[in-house]
């Protein structure tokens, strides 16, 4: 398992991989004009109203703010920078949300429930 200060380094990587992240997958999405369904979502619901240089960065805001996406994206970051070793994703989520904004701090906090519920159920087959 890694330190406390470890988790705390890794966290600030993560955050910004996701944020970088999230603009470099909107950008391309936007630019290919290969939008998957939660993007063909996004134009209906008033992304197509976005100034057409503006739009990539519209959408990787929206990505930003999706819980889901977010989960997905930043579990397998912290599944990553955890070596898959639940005890230190769980920290490295923890440290995460200690400066989050609320939409990844709620991906986080579904991901560390996940992952509570994990070591509960290999402690109990364990016993």
């Amino acid at each position: 398992m890694i330190s406390v200060e470890q988790a705390m380094d890794k966290a600030q990587e993560v955050q910004n991989w996701i944020e970088s992240a999230c603009g470099d997958a909107a950008y391309s999405i936007v630019q290919s004009g290969w939008g998957d369904d939660s993007y063909d979502e996004w134009l209906k619901n008033g992304g197509n109203e976005v100034r057409k240089e503006f739009r990539a960065d519209a959408y990787a805001d929206a990505l930003y703010s999706d819980v889901g996406f977010l989960q997905d994206f930043a579990g397998d970051r912290i599944n990553d920078e955890g070596n898959g070793d639940v005890e230190s994703m769980i920290l490295i989520a923890m440290a995460i949300q200690d400066r989050a904004h609320s939409d990844l701090k709620k991906a986080c906090e579904n991901l560390i429930d996940g992952w509570i519920k994990r070591l509960n159920r290999k402690e109990s087959n364990n016993a």
